[in-house]
């Protein structure tokens, strides 16, 4: 698939400026208050939090987290998880996160293990599926991974993230779904398109989605370029810092001269002042007044 560097570091831009502003809280703490009153959620809370520290205990780069102690907390948090699973058979939740916690220090097996007894006692839910379709492709399973991510979008249609998922497998793994002749190269970018389209649809405020789109167009063989610009305007009216709106500007403009519409085009790449993004505009100019 063809890649354009400098609209690639424009995307970069943008994505980096909104990151902070758009992040979600950490996939697996929905629900969690210091006001949780369960005996359950308390549980729930104490683990994750022992989990939190440990993580960041595993982090440190220096010799005040020996391996012994480390490994000491570690099966200290796998005892509380399997307590919570033991006590609390028909929920889930525990069971994804555990499932995680394993995953993170390299137990992909047990992690495994844990998902698939979500699984068998939640098959019709959607985060379920997800977790499932992340494991197969973090494993390169990328046929099961997508049984499992098409299943999560089916349950939960309106929830961007699924869809989101569902975009970067397609992405990631598009060589490997056409030479095992799945998709033809033409459908499995236009899957990927609609994909993006409908996370940035359901995506409200959040504009990381919308900044992924805008990068998928870039990420085709052949860009529809009047889909392109439509999305680049419609971002342009949203909320952006100057940076963020400049970026967009020159989005616009590449789409615009794809488009052969070189007057338009060279009017808003000369609006541009950001100085992170003078060679790209300059670029972009050049190549407009050459392309007349």
């Amino acid at each position: 698939m063809k890649k354009s560097f400098h609209f690639r570091f424009v995307l970069g831009i943008l994505l980096l400026a909104g990151a902070t502003a758009c992040q979600s809280p950490p996939s697996g703490t929905a629900g969690f208050s210091p006001e949780a009153v369960s005996l359950f959620e308390r549980r729930l809370l104490r683990v994750y939090e022992m989990e939190m520290q440990l993580k960041a205990r595993a982090l440190e780069a220096d010799d005040d987290a020996p391996a012994d102690d480390l490994r000491r907390r570690f099966e200290q948090i796998v005892r509380e998880y399997e307590s919570i699973v033991a006590d609390n058979p028909d929920e889930v939740e525990p069971l994804l996160l555990y499932g995680k916690f394993l995953a993170w220090f390299g137990d992909r097996e047990g992690a495994h293990t844990q998902f698939l007894r979500a699984q068998q006692i939640a098959p019709r839910t959607a985060v379920v599926q997800q977790q499932l379709g992340a494991y197969y492709a973090e494993e390169g399973d990328f046929h099961r991974a997508l049984a499992f991510y098409l299943r999560a979008v089916e349950l939960a249609p309106h929830e961007p993230a699924y869809h989101t998922d569902l975009g970067e497998l397609l992405y990631v793994f598009s060589p490997g779904f056409i030479a095992d002749e799945l998709f033809t190269p033409e459908l499995i970018d236009e899957m990927m398109l609609e994909a993006f389209t409908r996370a940035a649809e359901l995506s409200g405020n959040d504009l990381i989605p919308q900044f992924r789109l805008g990068q998928a167009f870039y990420d085709v063989d052949s860009p529809p370029w009047p889909r392109a610009l439509v999305h680049w305007e419609r971002l342009y009216q949203k909320d952006l810092s100057p940076t963020q709106r400049d970026a967009v500007r020159l989005h616009r403009a590449r789409a615009l001269l794809a488009l052969e519409r070189y007057d338009e085009a060279e009017k808003i790449a000369l609006e541009v002042r950001a100085d992170l993004l003078r060679e790209t505009r300059d670029a972009l100019i050049a190549d407009i007044r050459k392309a007349r």
